[in-house]
């Protein structure tokens, strides 16, 4: 079925020459007094004068009443001969009172400017601290900006790929994905594919007349949208494209069950009207796992092999076997009965994945030896919710707690360490003295959200880009690579204190559950939170992606 989307920026092609919102964002234009502040009155200009004395042919001089003479200092004061006392005083008043005006009337037109421009600032949300500032979103800080409304929130989301190009970044664009909603009864639920056609360029609405504008690319208006859902009992919790097969799909519902799916007839029936009814094609279903979950991943090398974890702490693989999938191990991968938060496999080793859990720890399994090989003990100081295992470094995984900082992590100097550790433990031990645990560090922690991070995800194109979400509604993109310039911070003294590796805010949602990046364009997001879908390309990456390309 066609979906209608809503955006906010309906409103705003009413009004052409309104100026939307700066990057990231700022508050609203606040109207403001054009009085002038006793301190700033103007001073009363004091009179060329020029004093003619008066002497008799004899030379001797005499008192008489002074007559003046001016100096020009207007078209107004331009005049020949000498004039009388009255006649200068009553000039000169008429063109003190004018200067007043004009010097008011520039002063009061200064502190306007002033005032405007202060309250233009980049909105910086750690900086200003206010929970219920009203935003508005600026146009100019994107390529591209579009929100979706769904009929139901949805907790999770995935790209689809497709056959439109591996890489590619013109306009207009193309892009498909699958979601599953959160209704207020299970059996409303419903897992959809979406496809967004004809996206382009976002532009600013400040020409009047679209007709002067040659370039077709510039065509700013919304995208077709198409849907088309199958059934789902219960909320989807956590969804996952299979990254070999786009049409297969794995759910974990908050019934405690896993599902796998087959959406070839949904996403065929995006592009081409179907000829028959669509039906839902279920391949396997398991409740093995005695709780719900939100831990889910497939493997990049192993096509169909996929990982859940619940909340009990439990972790199974699954392995697909002819048309369903099996247990790789009737037991589980367990270390700890806290909840498993995330689940991630290792981007060159198909029997290597990480979890991350409520205990504070990040475990690297290997499932040959079905146990933990390598274990940051307190990689944050509560819940760890997230982690990413970097797509072209592998040595490199991200993490994101309930603390809301970001820490990477290089597991090949912490193994390492490990090693270190355990040869200098059989020291100690033979030598009877007592031995401390090593304090592994994160390489970088960026301390800026003041809530629970919820989603983290390595740009698959930048090996030094990361984007995280947050509860503070705060989606920020990171570029860890980059230091302080100090002669840049001098030149910027009165600038908001910002950490000089964040790139992006991006605002305007709330609840922010999950962003991704999308996997053949480069820099365009997506993310989902309890208002629906924003899709957005950063005019900075945007650029910056295009240079790259012109320099090749």
């Amino acid at each position: 079925m066609s979906y209608k989307k809503s955006n906010k920026r309906k409103n705003n092609k009413k009004k052409k020459n309104k100026k939307r919102n700066q990057k990231k964002f700022k508050k609203k234009k606040i109207p403001i007094s054009k009085k002038n502040s006793p301190k700033q009155q103007p001073k009363k200009n004091k009179p060329n004068v020029k004093m003619i004395k008066e002497e008799d042919p004899f030379g001797d001089t005499f008192d008489q009443e002074p007559e003046m003479e001016l100096n020009e200092q207007s078209d107004e004061l331009d005049f020949d001969g000498k004039l009388t006392t009255e006649e200068i005083e009553e000039k000169l008043r008429n063109l003190e009172m004018k200067n007043k005006e004009v010097y008011a009337k520039d002063l009061v037109e200064e502190e306007i400017e002033e005032e405007l421009e202060k309250r233009q600032q980049v909105y910086v949300p750690k900086k200003n601290g206010e929970e219920s500032v009203e935003l508005e979103v600026n146009l100019e800080a994107y390529e591209l900006y579009f929100v979706l409304k769904v009929e139901w929130p949805c907790l999770s989301f995935d790209f689809l790929k497709d056959d439109l190009g591996i890489v590619r970044s013109e306009f207009p664009m193309t892009t498909y994905m699958v979601t599953g909603t959160q209704s207020r009864k299970a059996e409303e639920n419903s897992i959809m594919a979406m496809k967004l056609d004809q996206m382009y360029q976002t532009k600013f609405d400040q020409n009047e007349n679209p007709l002067e504008d040659e370039d077709p690319n510039n065509f700013d208006d919304d995208p077709l949208i198409d849907m088309k859902k199958i059934p789902h009992i219960g909320t989807v919790n956590r969804i996952r494209s299979m990254p070999q097969q786009n049409n297969i799909v794995a759910a974990w519902s908050d019934q405690g069950q896993i599902g796998i799916y087959n959406l070839k007839k949904q996403i065929d029936a995006l592009d081409h009207t179907p000829k028959q009814r669509l039906t839902s094609n279920v391949l396997f279903q398991s409740k093995v796992h005695k709780d719900e979950g939100y831990a889910l991943a497939w493997s990049p090398n192993e096509e169909g092999r996929l990982i859940s974890g619940d909340c009990t702490g439990k972790i199974y693989l699954w392995l697909p076997h002819e048309s369903t999938w099996v247990l790789n191990e009737k037991t589980s991968y367990q270390k700890s009965t806290e909840s498993i938060e995330d689940l991630t496999f290792s981007p060159n080793e198909g029997n290597v994945f990480a979890s991350c859990s409520v205990d504070r720890s990040i475990k690297i399994w290997d499932s040959r030896a079905k146990k933990c090989g390598l274990e940051i003990p307190n990689a944050h100081d509560s819940d760890v919710n997230v982690i990413s295992w970097n797509k072209i470094s592998d040595n490199l995984i991200a993490s994101g707690g309930d603390d809301g900082i970001l820490k990477v992590w290089d597991l090949a100097k912490i193994d390492q360490e490990l090693k270190y550790f355990e040869l200098e433990k059989k020291k100690q031990k033979r030598k009877k003295k007592k031995f401390q645990q090593p304090n592994i560090k994160p390489e970088v922690g960026f301390v800026w959200h003041s809530k629970p991070i919820t989603s983290l995800e390595w740009n698959p194109f930048d090996e030094t880009e990361i984007v995280v979400a947050s509860e503070d509604n705060q989606i920020t993109i990171w570029d860890i690579s980059l230091e302080k310039d100090e002669e840049i911070e001098k030149e910027n003294q009165n600038e908001p204190e910002v950490p000089p590796q964040l790139l992006f805010i991006h605002q305007g949602q709330k609840s922010v559950k999950e962003v991704h990046w999308h996997p053949q364009i480069p820099g365009l997001l997506a993310s989902t939170a309890s208002d629906g879908f924003n899709l957005f390309l950063p005019i900075n990456l945007y650029k910056r992606n295009l240079n790259e390309t012109n320099q090749k």
